[in-house]
């Protein structure tokens, strides 16, 4: 079953926001600013989430797809310049995001058990609507979905391939961002204490000094994920 199956057929392509960023120049020009911008709320550009949209569009359009994703373990110094990573330098992305409209339909690609249905709205820069799954064949691992719409589940439903969990968030309801799936996989093995507590400490970067043990903590969730037959 694919993780977003009214996409079915749909061209993905891998992209590297922070590679995009880098390369966008003319989103700095001024006469390009949004409004965020000209109100001093920020100073990056690519932090309003509908510019940020643009250009992972024009993105697309250059490659020829209708899709992307990526972002595991990526650094993304140039794209999040400004916010609020760069106080302690948190650059490293530890998920995969799936850059698709909102509203997207997303489902359940395991048997899984719905662990947590939480919202952490109208923090900016957050998580938005998140569900989060214990894999039934592998129950020291759990998948976090965020930055979501409308979810279509709750706590404790047993799900299976092909179970609607929810769709795909638009700002400023999913945490601020451009739509898009943010998924991290958290490997539990690795905590001692009630992953419950560790969840609502949990973001969805990490300090590059950090990265080579965060990368065991958190291993690519692209193993959980179907984006083509």
């Amino acid at each position: 079953m694919l993780t977003f199956p009214d996409l079915h057929g749909a061209r993905f392509g891998h992209i590297n926001l922070d590679v995009l960023a880098r390369a966008h120049a003319h989103f700095r020009d001024a006469a390009l600013v949004p409004q965020l911008i000209k109100q001093k709320v920020v100073t990056n550009p690519l932090l309003d989430p509908h510019l940020c949209h643009e250009m992972i569009q024009e993105a697309h359009a250059h490659l020829g797809i209708d899709h992307s994703y990526g972002g595991w373990f990526e650094d993304r110094r140039v794209l999040w310049k400004d916010s609020y990573l760069e106080k302690g330098q948190h650059w490293i992305h530890l998920g995969v995001d799936f850059n698709v409209p909102a509203k997207t339909r997303v489902v359940a690609t395991w048997k899984a058990t719905v662990e947590l249905v939480d919202d952490d709205t109208p923090m900016i820069g957050g998580w938005g609507p998140r569900v989060i799954l214990r894999l039934k064949d592998d129950p020291d691992l759990i998948l976090i979905f965020a930055h979501l719409g409308e979810v279509s589940c709750k706590a404790g439903d047993k799900v299976k391939p092909g179970d609607t969990l929810a769709t795909v968030g638009s700002p400023p309801h999913n945490g601020m961002w451009f739509p898009h799936l943010h998924v991290q996989a958290v490997d539990l093995k690795h905590y001692k204490r009630d992953w419950t507590h560790l969840v609502q400490e949990l973001d969805g970067y990490a300090n590059p000094f950090a990265a080579s043990h965060a990368a065991t903590i958190f291993p690519d969730p692209m193993r959980y994920m179907r984006l083509w037959e």
